[in-house]
């Protein structure tokens, strides 16, 4: 996939030690700059999250939901602070048959709605955006 909001993955192996290769990101993540400067002014939240909602469109298109949105994984590029998705360690297809798969909680716990939390079936798109920060 191919996204100017979704960092760039260049390759992905499982042997002989899983790992993968993606796009170097010069610059701190949300959570960072969260920390670092506090709140932020309303036109700074509304740019920043345009371009996440953009990275997750673009993403869907593609039939993956990123299951672990977080201040955390949003990247933000210096100079310009274009932002970047990223950690898509959790992604699956929508058609992907363990999306729900029994008893498997998948995500962030702080940022799941309480039914995620809670295992109990969730289907995309009907579960609602969430954060219990």
């Amino acid at each position: 996939m191919r996204d100017e909001h979704v960092i760039d993955i260049h390759g992905v192996e499982e042997t002989p030690v899983p790992y993968l290769v993606m796009e170097f990101i010069d610059g701190p993540t949300l959570q960072q700059k969260l920390d670092r400067s506090g709140p932020l002014p309303v036109k700074e939240i509304l740019r920043i999250g345009y371009q996440a909602a953009a990275g997750l469109a673009a993403a869907h298109k593609q039939g993956l939901i990123h299951r672990d949105v977080k201040p955390g994984n949003i990247l933000m590029e210096n100079g310009v602070e274009r932002v970047k998705l990223s950690d898509f360690g959790l992604a699956r297809a929508v058609d992907d048959a363990s999306l729900t798969q029994s008893g498997l909680v998948a995500g962030t716990p702080l940022y799941m709605s309480p039914e995620q939390a809670q295992g109990g079936r969730t289907r995309f798109p009907d579960t609602p955006v969430w954060s219990g920060r």
